[in-house]
């Protein structure tokens, strides 16, 4: 099957960076991206999980040490009134 691709300018570069560091033409260029979409999509999928995964893991953190420093404040409070 043959087709024609008309880019614009900014995907032209992109191509062109392609061809560039992989050394191969743009029609390999763009099938070896078409062979490669679901893997590409799968990779994709999971580091946004992971990232997903990451922010809840640092929202928990930054819980944490907030009520460390709560605690710590109130903790001193104490010893201030304490030692009055």
């Amino acid at each position: 099957m043959a087709f024609t691709c008309r880019t614009d300018e900014h995907h032209e570069q992109i191509l062109k960076r392609i061809c560039e560091k992989q050394r191969i033409t743009k029609q390999k260029a763009l099938l070896h991206i078409v062979e490669r979409f679901e893997e590409v999509c799968e990779a994709r999928d999971r580091n946004a999980r992971r990232v997903a995964d990451l922010e809840a893991e640092l929202s928990r953190l930054k819980k944490a040490v907030a009520l460390k420093i709560e605690a710590d404040k109130k903790l001193f409070n104490c010893l201030q009134k304490t030692g009055e």
